[in-house]
């Protein structure tokens, strides 16, 4: 193993350097899957500030499929920033969501 041979301030840098794309903390894979059956749960009732934290928790699980809820609930809340960043970071599928949602709510084209 290559590694035992890297200092530990060498390991510490580069493991800073791979975090996710999101600046979230990283959690785990399986949490990550559970945050966004909750996101989307709660995007149906219409707990929008909840569906958004378990959205970036799913992000910061490695679900992409989170940007899609965190961009419909931006565009909800006409929060127009966070919902370029959203369109910007989903999947094709979901930024046709998001922008079907802007549109609904009259917000700009993210």
């Amino acid at each position: 193993n290559a590694w035992k041979f890297v200092s530990r301030s060498v390991r510490e840098e580069i493991a800073a350097t791979c975090r996710s794309r999101t600046g979230l903390p990283l959690v785990s894979h399986a949490y990550g899957m559970d945050a966004l059956k909750r996101a989307r749960a709660n995007l149906h009732r219409k707990k929008y500030m909840s569906a958004l934290v378990d959205a970036r928790n799913a992000v910061g699980g490695g679900h992409l499929a989170g940007w899609g809820i965190i961009g419909e609930v931006a565009c909800i809340r006409r929060d127009l920033m966070q919902a370029r960043e959203a369109y910007r970071s989903a999947s094709t599928e979901d930024q046709k969501r998001i922008w079907a949602a802007c549109k609904r709510n009259g917000v700009g084209a993210p």
